[in-house]
């Protein structure tokens, strides 16, 4: 989800791979190379910005993953719980205008160039984007009766949104993990992407408990540590 974009803006795969730098507006010096690249990399899609808009967007990432996780292992029935969860769920109604900012963009951008792997990850964000919303909004079930059966009502549309956003991460991290095979670390960023993907599916058509929270858990902790080994290496 965030490995590629963040790495490539802030540098970690500069140097490493002319294919994981995508060529600005302009620039047709690398054309040829990506058309006779039957595989490209994610990393193609995006474009270097400025590293301090990319902090924002892997903490909002990071809280809707922990979020998931959190409710995967259902640990909202203890006392600390609870209020750990009314945080969570105020935070996600926080991030979701980065993830709406962000998709949008992507969304954009990649129908203007025609690259599909950029119209996906935008619409991968404004997915993530409206589930973070809906999520955000149980933290005002409190305030009325009609407040709560309106939140209620949006339960299936924010399961769907998050079906979408899993779906989309499982295929870009088989397509990371295949893209390079030896690329160790993109294999690792990929299996991390499917990992993360396959337990968001299973948390959002209702299927929680440890497996799942357990694998959405080392999934994120496989790709902070990668990114975070890459990032010192760098």
């Amino acid at each position: 989800m965030f490995e590629s974009r963040i790495e490539n803006r802030i540098g970690i795969a500069k140097g490493s791979n002319p294919l994981s730098q995508r060529p600005q507006r302009g620039d047709t010096s690398n054309k040829s190379k990506e058309c006779n690249n039957p595989n490209p990399l994610i990393a193609d899609t995006l474009k270097d910005n400025d590293s301090k808009e990319d902090y924002p967007l892997l903490g909002a990432e990071v809280l809707h993953i922990t979020s998931d996780i959190f409710e995967a292992l259902d640990l909202e029935n203890t006392k600390i719980g609870k209020d750990l969860a009314k945080l969570l769920e105020g935070g996600n109604l926080l991030i979701a205008p980065i993830f709406l900012r962000e998709g949008l963009k992507d969304l954009k951008e990649g129908l203007k160039d025609k690259h599909f792997w950029e119209v996906l990850h935008g619409i991968e964000h404004i997915s993530l984007a409206g589930a973070s919303f809906i999520e955000g909004l149980h933290v005002a079930k409190s305030l009325s009766p009609g407040v709560s059966a309106v939140v209620s009502a949006l339960g299936p549309l924010g399961a769907a949104l998050s079906a979408t956003h899993g779906v989309i991460e499982l295929i870009l991290g088989i397509k990371e993990a295949s893209a390079t095979p030896s690329d160790k670390r993109k294999i690792l960023d990929g299996v991390s992407s499917v990992m993360l993907g396959a337990g968001m599916l299973a948390s959002a058509i209702g299927i929680g408990g440890p497996v799942v929270g357990g694998i959405m858990a080392l999934g994120l902790g496989l790709k902070l540590a990668n990114l975070l080994r890459n990032r010192k290496s760098s």
